[in-house]
């Protein structure tokens, strides 16, 4: 789950700079959406980020049952899912 945030993370830097009026490198989590706002990242990617960086936070310091890690895996798996198809794509984890 750690390893899809941080991928998508990732990727979306990658789409928005590409984007961007000028170079930028966020070093927050706020200043990433942020930057995702301002290269016009649909309203689903960013809601679809946000669910997966909260996800990715209680995997790693929350403690959890086996049951609970699978649930949210498969809250994970949804977002990513949102996420790829807000961004017009396919294919990937769970497809």
């Amino acid at each position: 789950m750690v390893a899809l945030f941080y991928g998508v993370h990732h990727l979306l830097i990658a789409l928005s700079l590409e984007r961007a009026p000028g170079p930028f490198t966020p070093r927050k989590y706020s200043e990433a959406l942020s930057l995702f706002r301002q290269a016009g990242l649909a309203k689903g990617v960013r809601k679809a980020y946000e669910k997966l960086l909260e996800l990715s936070w209680q995997a790693r310091y929350e403690p959890l049952t086996r049951e609970e890690g699978r649930e949210l895996w498969r809250e994970a798996l949804e977002a990513y899912k949102a996420l790829r198809e807000a961004l017009g794509g396919t294919g990937g984890p769970g497809a």
